[in-house]
């Protein structure tokens, strides 16, 4: 294991707890925070929570969704304040990695093990399933439909009136890929805004 201690790879570890609450309803679900957050190393203009790096545009994109100002989402409290008011819960797939140099990209990590999503969405109101990678998207879809409680739909990805979803336990949960809001994804951030917003529309319109 030269490697790890020649810091070509970093063993990191998730330094976040799930914020899921009892009537959590929109699962945010991502990869794992830059490295930096998880050997508690922060930069000005980050957020120790998640989504927290300053060059995360989730934030940006998530109060133009819910039209709150940037401003009022500027701590962990408001965050936490904002996520509970709107239903919004978050997870990361991983637990433990391996991370290449210090790299954000998803490219660049193994897991060692996973979060217990399982666990986190049984005997909750969560409804909706969102990924901000393709990533954990895809890497979700084979865990899920893996999991002898689960069925995994994908016939309506042709029908944009329609959302995927899993039936986990006997419950229907709306399975949706954001465009990411790291600033790898190239898309412009208007893009990423206009997308969220259709998505979040059509999800408060189906309530």
């Amino acid at each position: 294991m030269d490697f790890i201690v020649n810091n070509i790879v970093n063993v990191d570890t998730h330094p976040f707890e799930p914020f899921i609450k009892n009537d959590t309803k929109y699962l945010i679900v991502g990869t794992i925070p830059p490295h930096r957050f998880c050997i508690n190393s922060l930069e000005d203009g980050d957020v120790k929570w998640f989504y927290g790096s300053k060059d995360n545009s989730f934030w940006k994109i998530i109060s133009s969704v819910f039209d709150v100002e940037l401003n009022d989402l500027d701590s962990i409290e408001k965050r936490k304040e904002f996520s509970t008011k709107n239903y919004i819960g978050f997870i990361d797939l991983f637990h433990r990695i391996y991370r290449y140099k210090e790299s954000s990209s998803d490219s660049d990590i193994i897991p060692i093990s996973f979060k217990d999503i399982f666990k986190y969405i049984e005997n909750t109101e969560i409804d909706t399933i969102l990924f901000t990678s393709e990533y954990v998207h895809n890497l979700s879809t084979s865990l899920f439909s893996e999991n002898s409680r689960c069925f995994v739909n994908r016939d309506s990805k042709k029908d944009i009136t329609k959302f995927d979803y899993i039936n986990f336990n006997n419950n229907n949960i709306k399975w949706i890929k954001l465009k990411s809001p790291s600033f790898q994804q190239r898309t412009s951030i208007e893009d990423k805004k206009k997308e969220w917003k259709e998505i979040f529309n059509k999800l408060q319109m189906r309530e």
